[in-house]
């Protein structure tokens, strides 16, 4: 008896089929590991995570500075005393202005 099992389990199992009798189609997802990309899409990859990351990492100063702009708002609303040494400064290089780069009189020849 358990040699007559034996064939019947190594018959091919029936493929999977639909309603109307078509064999199911499935459709299989990149593998997540690296190992199947050539070079060329892995750098794809991680060009894209990195510009992701940078990306994130931009919205959440956005909203810091958002924040720190809410804030320096209310205290120069409801503190007498309020100075400019919190505010909020942004990056790059100082604005040169005509008067700043030759002074008040000297400019105009």
């Amino acid at each position: 008896a358990a040699l007559a099992a034996a064939p019947a389990a190594a018959a091919p199992a029936a493929p999977h089929l639909n309603l109307d009798g078509t064999p199911v189609q499935t459709v299989k997802e990149p593998a997540a590991s690296a190992e199947g990309l050539s070079m060329k899409a892995q750098a794809r990859r991680k060009a894209e995570e990195h510009a992701l990351r940078e990306k994130e990492d931009a919205k959440r100063q956005r909203e810091e500075t958002k924040k720190q702009i809410e804030r320096d708002n209310y205290a120069r609303k409801h503190d007498p005393n309020w100075k400019t040494t919190e505010g909020v400064q942004k990056g790059g290089k100082d604005i040169n202005t005509f008067r700043g780069k030759y002074g008040e009189d000297c400019g105009g020849g």
